[in-house]
Order: C-alpha cells, then sequence, then structure tokens
C-alpha cells in the first residue's frame, strides 16, 4: 500500500497522502495493540466524520459537523455502546 501511494503521490500535490496513511495506519495499529474496542471506535468514529458525514452533508464545514456530533452525543446521553466501551476504556462512567 505504502509503495503504491507514494508512487503515485504526484496526483495529489496539496496532500502527502503517503506520510498521512502511514500516520494513521500506526495510530490505529497502536489502539489495536492496546484494546480491540478503543480501536474499532477509533476507526468507527473516523470513517463516520470524515467520510460518511461530509459525503451526506457536502455544504456542511467537517468542524460543524464534529461538533453537531459531539453536542448530539452529550445531551442525549449517549449510545449505550458507546458508554458500555467509555466505561470499560476509563473505568468510570460517562
Amino acid at each position: 500500500m505504502t509503495n503504491a501511494l507514494q508512487r503515485d503521490k504526484q496526483l495529489l500535490t496539496s496532500f502527502d497522502v503517503a506520510t498521512e496513511f502511514h500516520s494513521e495506519a500506526t495510530q490505529f495499529q497502536s489502539a489495536l495493540a492496546t484494546s480491540l474496542d478503543e480501536s474499532l471506535a477509533l476507526f468507527d468514529g473516523k470513517w463516520l466524520l470524515r467520510h460518511f458525514l461530509v459525503e451526506k452533508f457536502p455544504k456542511a464545514k467537517p468542524d460543524g459537523l464534529c461538533q453537531e456530533w459531539i453536542t448530539h452525543a452529550a445531551t442525549s446521553g449517549g449510545l449505550p455502546e458507546v458508554c458500555d466501551l467509555w466505561q470499560r476504556i476509563t473505568g468510570s462512567p460517562p
């Protein structure tokens, strides 16, 4: 994967895809070594905020989508699965 990204990096001159991919993969592998739940939460959260919501609401600003998601989660008490994950990771209720 890294070789292919390096080979084609001239196609995107404003963004270093290979370096960003390596950084994200390293962060994910570190989380995975620590906790499967933590790594899945990291992966799912990034997918939701960086891909799905951006595609679904193309006129919205990514930072605004993130803030709206955080506000919704905080005011609704969060999903039971997320609250359970939080408690397992931190040892205290959300």
